[in-house]
């Protein structure tokens, strides 16, 4: 274990039950959050490419505008 971990693993067993519930459902919280992030991620490139190609499929067919910048 890394001296990390070790550290708030003793760190959170040394609270009241009470709050060491919910450090761990915080704790799970975030990781839950954290693989969902991950997942879309990783599925954000293939959506990327496809709205790319939409989009140069637009502009082929003369329905975009200029970007008018100031």
């Amino acid at each position: 274990m890394s001296k990390y971990y070790e550290a708030m693993l003793e760190r959170i067993q040394s609270l009241p039950e009470e709050e060491r519930e919910r450090w761990a459902e915080w704790i799970l919280s975030e990781l839950e959050s954290e693989q969902r992030w991950q997942e879309l991620f990783a599925r954000s490139d293939e959506m990327l490419a496809r709205w790319a190609q939409e989009a140069r499929e637009e502009h082929d067919r003369g329905k975009t505008l200029p970007l008018e910048l100031e």
